[in-house]
C-alpha cells in the first residue's frame, strides 16, 4: 500500500490503495477526495494510556539529558558561563516540545513500518534549513497547522528509519524563508493604540520603582494596580516587548549542536535533526536579542513575578539573566488542571524554574515552594459572572492540533475525532427543549478539523458561536453551562458559583491521584459525568431552574471543597500576595 503522511495530497498516489498514516490525513474540507479512494488508516501508537505515560517519562528524561548537553554548547558558542537552571528557563520550552513532537511523529513512521503494509511513497526534495523559525512560538505554530513542515519531518525520520521505499519529488515544498515577529505592529484598534502605549508607558518608569516585576501576571489592570501601589511601586499595566526578525542561518555554528552519545534509533534522529531546526533567537539572534532586553527592561529588579514564561523570547531572555545573577522568580500558576493532570510538562517546568510558586489552593508533597495563596485571577470574576433565569444553555468545547506532542495527560489530537463523538452524542440525548437553548461554544482556534462545517452538517437548527467572544460575555447570557474538557473555563465558572456540568472520559483525561477524591466528589454531586448519556440526563432534569440544583446543599459542598483545592479565591487575596512577595524581596536583599 502507498503511504500517505500528511494530507497533502500531491503527495498521495491516487491510483493505488492508500494507508493513511494517521486520521491527521483526512481533513473534512478533502472528505469527497479521500472517502472515494480505496484507503486504510493506521492506529494511533498512543491509544494505550499506560504506554503513553511511559512514553512522556522517557520524553521527560531525554529532555533532562538533552538540557544540560544543549546548555553547555550553547555556553561554548556563546562565550557566557550560565547553569541549566538558565538554560531551561529560556531553551527549555522548545527543547521539551521539540523532543516530544518529534518521538511522536518517529512513533507513527516506525508503526507504519512494523505494520508490513507498506509498499512504496514520495518524499519531498530536502533544503536544510527551510523549516527553522525564529523563536519557539513560531515552530509551535508551524508543528501544529503546517502540512508541508509535518511531511518534510516525516520525510527525514523514513529517510533515517530506511524501512520504506520512497521514490523523492522534485518539486520543492513551499514555505516562507522568513519569519518575523514584531512587537509595535500598525495600531488597528483602539485596543492596539491603548497596548503600545502602555508598553512604551512601562519604559518610563524609573528602575526604583521596579523592585518587584510583574511580567506577563494575567491579573486584571485593576487588580494589578492595586498590588503595585501596595507594594509602594508606580502602576504599570505591561512590560516592554522586544522586537526581533530571523537572521541567516550559520551552520558552521548549528554544526557544533551535535549530541554523539545516543542510545538508540529515536536519539540519533535527535541528533541529525535539531541543530538544523533549534530557533535561531537561541543562536544566530541570541546576542541581539540580549542587548536589545538590556536596553529597555528593567535594570536592578529584587523580584520578578509572572504567570507565563513560556514563548516571549525577551522576557525568557531577561528573566534568566537576572535569576542567574541571584534575582528570585515567584511564578503563578495561569489556568486549570495544574496540581489535578497525572502528568504535566507545563506545571513541572513552571516550578523547577521558579524560586517560589503561587498555586490556587493546591500543594505538591515534598515542594515547599509551590505556596497556596489562591486565585487573583479568579476572585474578580465574582462580581462579573451572574447567570440569566431565561438565558442560553451554554455548551464550550475545544481542539486539539492534529499532529500530536505530550504536554498533560489529555486526550491528544490525532484522538480528537473520538472526542467530537463524544459531543455528537451529547447533542443526540438531551431533550428537544434543551436542544433548543443549546448554544455551541467552539474553540478559538480549529487546528485543520472544520468544526463549523462538521456541525453545520450533523445539524443545521444548532445555534454556534465561533469562539471569538470571551467566555465570561457569553456567560453572562446563559443559565448553565456544559464543559467538556479539563481546563480554565469551569473554574472560572465554579469561582463565580454559576451552574455548571462537566463531562469527560476519566480513562483518557488522567488525574494524580491526591485530586480523585475532589473530582470523585462532583461525580456524586451530579457535576461531573464519564459520559455525553449521562450529562445530558442531568442537563434534560435541571434545565428548567438549574439555580435551584446548583444551590442545593450537596451539590454546594462538592463544588467548594473542590474550590478550595483547584479553584480558591479569597477577599484578601491582594494582602496575602503582598506578604509572600514583600517576604521573598526581604530574603533576596539579605541573602538569607
Amino acid at each position: 500500500m502507498f503511504l500517505a503522511t500528511t494530507s497533502n495530497q500531491s503527495y498521495w498516489k491516487k491510483d493505488e490503495r492508500i494507508l493513511f498514516l494517521g486520521e491527521w490525513c483526512k481533513l473534512y474540507s478533502q472528505k469527497q477526495v479521500w472517502q472515494n479512494l480505496q484507503h486504510d488508516t493506521l492506529p494511533y501508537h498512543w491509544r494505550n494510556r499506560e504506554k503513553l505515560h511511559r512514553d512522556y517519562l522517557y520524553c521527560e528524561f531525554l529532555y533532562e539529558k538533552l538540557l544540560v548537553q544543549l546548555g553547555g554548547q550553547l555556553n561554548q558558542i556563546h562565550g557566557v558561563d550560565y547553569s541549566s537552571r538558565y538554560w531551561r528557563i529560556v531553551v527549555g520550552p522548545w527543547l521539551f516540545f521539540f523532543v516530544s513532537s518529534l518521538y511522536d511523529r518517529y512513533l507513527s513512521i516506525r508503526v507504519a513500518i512494523d505494520s508490513g503494509l507498506v509498499t512504496n511513497t514520495w518524499l519531498p526534495p530536502s533544503e536544510l534549513g527551510q523549516w527553522t523559525r525564529a523563536d519557539f512560538l513560531a515552530s509551535l505554530d508551524m508543528s501544529n497547522d503546517d502540512e508541508n513542515y509535518n511531511l518534510y519531518i516525516f520525510s527525514k525520520i523514513i529517510q533515517k528509519l530506511k524501512g520504506v521505499h520512497f521514490e523523492i519529488k522534485s518539486d520543492p515544498l513551499p514555505h516562507e524563508k522568513v519569519d518575523q515577529r514584531k512587537t509595535f505592529q500598525p495600531a488597528v484598534s483602539l485596543r492596539d493604540i491603548a497596548k503600545t502605549l502602555l508598553s512604551f508607558y512601562s519604559r518610563l518608569v524609573p528602575d526604583h520603582f521596579n523592585d518587584i516585576v510583574f511580567a506577563s501576571s494575567y491579573l486584571v489592570s485593576v487588580d494589578l494596580a492595586r498590588l503595585q501601589l501596595s507594594l509602594g511601586q508606580m502602576p504599570y499595566p505591561c512590560i516592554p516587548q522586544v522586537s526581533y526578525g530571523r537572521s541567516p542561518l550559520n551552520f558552521n555554528i548549528r554544526n557544533n549542536l551535535r549530541f554523539p552519545s545516543v542510545d538508540n534509533e529515536f536519539e540519533s534522529l535527535i541528533d541529525d535533526m535539531l541543530m538544523e531546526l533549534i530557533p535561531t533567537c537561541y543562536v544566530e539572534d541570541y546576542a541581539n536579542i540580549n542587548q536589545s532586553c538590556f536596553k529597555i527592561f528593567p535594570r536592578k529588579p529584587r523580584v520578578i513575578f509572572t504567570a507565563s514564561c513560556l514563548g516571549d523570547e525577551g522576557l525568557k531572555f531577561w528573566t534568566a539573566f537576572n535569576v542567574e545573577k541571584g534575582v528570585k522568580l515567584v511564578a503563578t500558576q495561569h489556568g486549570g488542571g495544574y496540581g489535578s493532570h497525572r502528568w504535566s510538562f507545563y506545571e513541572s517546568h513552571e516550578i523547577k524554574i521558579s524560586d517560589r510558586y503561587f498555586s490556587w489552593g493546591w500543594e505538591t508533597k515534598g515542594v515547599p515552594k509551590v505556596v497556596p495563596v489562591g486565585s487573583g485571577i479568579l476572585g474578580h470574576l465574582k462580581n462579573y459572572i451572574k447567570p440569566d433565569p431565561n438565558g442560553f444553555i451554554i455548551w464550550v468545547t475545544y481542539s486539539l492540533p492534529r499532529y500530536a506532542r505530550i504536554q498533560i495527560s489529555d486526550i491528544l489530537g490525532p484522538e480528537f475525532p473520538s472526542y467530537l463523538h463524544d459531543q455528537e452524542h451529547f447533542l443526540r440525548s438531551v431533550s428537544a427543549e434543551v436542544h433548543d437553548l443549546l448554544l455551541l461554544r467552539l474553540y478559538m482556534h480549529d487546528y485543520g478539523w472544520d468544526e463549523y462545517k462538521r456541525w453545520e452538517d450533523i445539524d443545521t437548527t444548532l445555534k454556534i458561536d465561533e469562539g471569538k467572544k470571551p467566555l465570561v460575555q457569553l456567560l453572562r447570557k446563559s443559565r448553565l453551562c456544559i464543559y467538556t474538557y479539563n481546563s480554565t473555563g469551569y473554574l472560572e465558572a465554579f469561582a463565580a458559583n454559576f451552574p455548571t456540568i462537566l463531562f469527560w472520559g476519566p480513562k483518557k483525561r488522567e488525574v494524580r491521584t491526591s485530586a480523585q477524591p475532589y473530582f470523585e466528589g462532583l461525580r456524586q454531586a451530579g457535576i461531573l459525568h464519564d459520559t455525553p448519556e449521562s450529562a445530558a440526563e442531568k442537563v434534560n432534569e435541571v434545565y428548567e431552574d438549574p439555580l435551584s440544583w446548583w444551590n442545593s446543599p450537596e451539590v454546594q459542598v462538592a463544588k467548594d471543597k473542590f474550590c478550595q483545592q483547584f479553584a480558591h479565591t479569597n477577599d484578601k487575596w491582594l494582602p496575602q500576595w503582598k506578604e509572600e512577595l514583600l517576604k521573598i524581596a526581604d530574603i533576596n536583599e539579605n541573602g538569607n
